[in-house]
């Protein structure tokens, strides 16, 4: 059994997930701790970051995209960024920055943009909404901060890990 931990970009939850010997290219089981509460996910893929979770009694669709350190789902609606916590991080101050941008969790079409640049956006604010395998989906910031691009149009199809919003660089802040 392999253990990690991740911080969630935009909050200060950490998830705590335990994966089961039993884990397979097409999915598995997995433990789950979130808000000290604890949660047997079964993942059940059909595509290498697409497929189901099985959690207590609900299934939701998620999508992912692997990047260098982090991994952004689609999950529910939702976007999430999730980061690996390292030994001795400082846990309070874990994934509160902003992503740098928003990006198609997914291939689809951009039905309407919600926000533009030089816009200041709040966390879970909707500023995407495509639809993807005729299901309708809206991106949302995983933080506030300011748009500094809006890198896309309506009416686009776009492919999966397209760049869609960008926003401004906080390092100066």
């Amino acid at each position: 059994m392999s253990r990690a931990q991740f911080s969630i970009k935009g909050s200060d939850e950490i998830v705590e997930l335990r994966t089961a010997s039993s884990m397979v290219a097409g999915g598995g089981s997995v433990n789950v701790e979130l808000k000290g509460r604890k949660h047997v996910v079964q993942l059940r893929c059909v595509a290498p970051a697409e497929g189901s979770l099985h959690i207590d009694g609900r299934i939701v669709r998620f999508y992912a995209a692997h990047r260098a350190h982090q991994v952004e789902v689609w999950l529910g609606g939702r976007r999430y960024i999730f980061e690996k916590v390292r030994a001795g991080a400082n846990r309070s101050s874990a994934g509160l920055a902003p992503a740098a941008q928003v990006s198609a969790p997914m291939p689809g079409t951009v039905l309407r943009i919600l926000v533009e640049p030089g816009e200041k956006v709040q966390r879970d604010q909707p500023l995407i909404v495509m639809e993807s395998m005729k299901m309708e989906m809206t991106l949302s910031a995983s933080a506030e901060g300011s748009i500094a691009e809006v890198a896309c149009s309506e009416g686009q199809m776009v492919q999966m890990g397209a760049v869609l919003v960008r926003f401004e660089d906080r390092a100066g802040s």
